[in-house]
């Protein structure tokens, strides 16, 4: 094992299996973990099925909720799963779900994918509206519940 610590910043797909990731020396990796063009309960599921297959003894993965959990991984020889969204749609308008998918795991939340939604403008948005009021509150949010969070 290398001594060197590899973070994979984007895996827009995981089929559940750390093994090609650490065959390529990947201590972790944020992996797409819910639909980018779904809302709440299919991103709830999704997420569900991946904490069940982290759970699992012989799964090779550990998730990822703190900088420490990713050196555990490198240590253990497991691979570090960062879950992260690449859209806030399944938010949809409930600023309270942050808090609610932060305590599943998640770590990793694009604001918005190409198109405008209810938190942005896309990239591929002509206007460059940036963020709605809605998205200012997701954002204060966040950084309240970073700032929040216990120090273990």
């Amino acid at each position: 094992m290398s001594d060197r610590i590899v973070i994979d910043g984007l895996v827009f797909h995981g089929d559940g299996h750390p093994e090609p990731l650490r065959a390529g020396r990947v201590t972790a990796a944020n992996i797409t973990v819910a639909p980018y063009t779904q809302g709440f309960e299919p991103a709830f599921d999704a997420m569900s099925r991946w904490l069940v297959k982290v759970a699992q003894p012989d799964s090779g993965w550990r998730l990822v909720l703190r900088a420490e959990d990713i050196e555990q991984a490198h240590a253990e020889g497991q691979t570090g799963l960062i879950m992260g969204w690449q859209n806030l749609l399944p938010l949809e308008s409930s600023l309270e779900r942050i808090r609610g998918f932060h305590a599943m795991g998640l770590r990793v939340g694009q604001l918005t994918y190409n198109e405008a939604n209810f938190v942005a403008d896309g990239c591929g948005e002509a206007r460059g509206g940036g963020l709605t009021q809605f998205g200012r509150a997701v954002v204060a949010e966040a950084k309240e519940l970073r700032r929040s969070r216990p120090r273990q």
